[in-house]
């Protein structure tokens, strides 16, 4: 559902030459970029929002409101338990989804691999994410859109 980036590295480690390592300086309160989307593992449809600003239950709800508008027919979401998921603020508008076609499926508490969109934020942080995304905030905005564009093309997971 969603995910953060910023301006701190995801690399675990990686290769450099003998005396000559690759520096990236901590950054642990730069902005943060927000991605929230729903993916369908079929037809590698990916329907995302970015944003800066801090996800919280209005947030979400704003992003189900666009998507029960963009769907036409009957459509689940798998959701994990996250407290935005499951607050009262959210559960009230649950009905008015339901009428357009949009149902939610939760999962088991602590079953994120049961979640295809996961599966997607990693291979974005850890797999396709380049070193000079974080040389600024705006080169790491312009590499979240390219991944976020390519996908289902030029970045592709097979989900079996």
């Amino acid at each position: 559902m969603s995910s953060g980036f910023s301006l701190d590295s995801n690399i675990p480690y990686m290769w450099s030459p003998i005396n000559k390592p690759v520096k990236i300086p901590a950054n642990r309160f730069a902005k943060r970029i927000n991605v929230l989307g729903f993916l369908n593992t079929l037809n590698k449809d990916l329907f995302y929002k970015t944003t800066t600003d801090k996800v919280d239950t209005k947030v979400i709800i704003n992003l189900f409101d666009d998507f029960s508008n963009r769907i036409n027919k009957h459509t689940i979401v798998v959701l994990d338990n996250a407290s935005i998921h499951r607050s009262k603020l959210f559960k009230e508008n649950i009905i008015k989804w339901e009428l357009k076609g949009l149902y939610l499926l939760y999962l088991p508490t602590y079953s994120p691999e049961l979640n295809a969109i996961e599966i997607l934020w990693r291979e974005m942080k850890y797999r396709w994410f380049k070193l000079k995304a974080y040389e600024s905030f705006d080169t790491l905005q312009v590499h979240i859109d390219c991944l976020l564009s390519g996908f289902g093309g030029v970045y592709d997971i097979n989900f079996g």
